[in-house]
């Protein structure tokens, strides 16, 4: 009897030991996605221009993140240059591949840093371009006044800063010295329009100039570039100052390392870029030149 009793009670406690090791592994599974699913979202702000295609880029980009960090990155699609600035002060988003003036504004307020950004074929800054069309007889800048004149964004150095700057550096007053100005919220927008007579001159970045010219020979054939600046840094990586610097240098680690695997090339070239380079405030000088924030 009293070995019969023995055998119960090892069978007892062995099945109590089986339920309680299964009990516990169902927990910690239970936990762990739990805890992953709660994982606060970090969002990355990109300007799309209401263009699907480029959203879908860097979704692919936010993939690779989620992939090779302990974070939740998500995508946020921005429609302007000047919108990243209150996405980001309200902390709808916490980084953001952004143009040089959000950029420069971000540092000089202490809301964000410079991290990283992108190189193509060795290029990773850009020139602005103020233009006009060949038939014009529109040659130098002095010659746009009265005239009308395309900007791009407020926010913009190539599209705004740099001809207003140009302007006031060569003594005329921006407000007074076109008979028409206005934003047309992209520099594709800005070189069509002088293309189709819309306006008489426009501001933009070489690197979309040259992009479209690639598929619209009609841009070097009928527009001629009249005054140039450069070189701005192209849309950086700008990280918010809440981050602290391990993570910081973690993240920049992993950036500037992705073109050096097979994996981290096929989701650069989703973004269309070689790779990433390091990016500091100094590289924002010229910006601090022409602003007046």
């Amino acid at each position: 009897m009293i070995k019969k009793a023995i055998i119960f009670s090892i069978i007892i406690l062995s099945i109590t030991i089986i339920l309680t090791v299964v009990f516990l592994s169902k927990k910690k599974e239970e936990f762990i996605t739990k805890t992953s699913q709660e994982k606060d979202e970090i969002g990355i702000g990109i300007l799309t221009n209401q263009n699907n295609e480029e959203f879908e880029k860097y979704e692919k980009f936010v993939e690779y993140l989620n992939k090779h960090t302990n974070d939740n990155w998500k995508v946020i699609p921005i429609k302007n240059y000047s919108s990243f600035l209150g996405h980001i002060k309200k902390g709808d988003i916490k980084a953001g591949f952004m143009g040089s003036v959000v950029g420069y504004k971000l540092i000089i307020e202490n809301i964000a840093i410079p991290l990283v950004r992108g190189e193509k074929n060795g290029i990773s800054t850009y020139q602005g371009y103020i233009f006009t069309r060949k038939d014009s007889g529109f040659n130098k800048i002095e010659d746009l006044s009265g005239k009308r004149f395309a900007y791009v964004d407020p926010y913009t150095s190539a599209g705004y800063l740099f001809p207003v700057f140009l302007l006031k550096d060569k003594g005329y007053n921006p407000d007074e010295f076109y008979k028409v100005s206005s934003f047309l919220d992209s520099h594709e927008k800005t070189i069509t329009a002088v293309l189709n007579k819309n306006f008489d001159s426009g501001a933009t970045k070489d690197l979309i100039w040259k992009k479209l010219s690639k598929t619209n020979p009609n841009i070097e054939n009928e527009l001629q570039v009249i005054e140039k600046e450069g070189p701005f840094p192209e849309n950086t990586l700008m990280i918010s100052t809440e981050f602290n610097q391990t993570k910081l240098d973690k993240l920049q680690k992993l950036l500037l390392d992705m073109h050096k695997s097979e994996e981290g090339r096929r989701y650069l070239l989703e973004i269309d870029i070689d790779k990433f380079i390091i990016t500091k405030k100094e590289d924002f000088n010229l910006v601090e030149k022409i602003t007046d924030l």
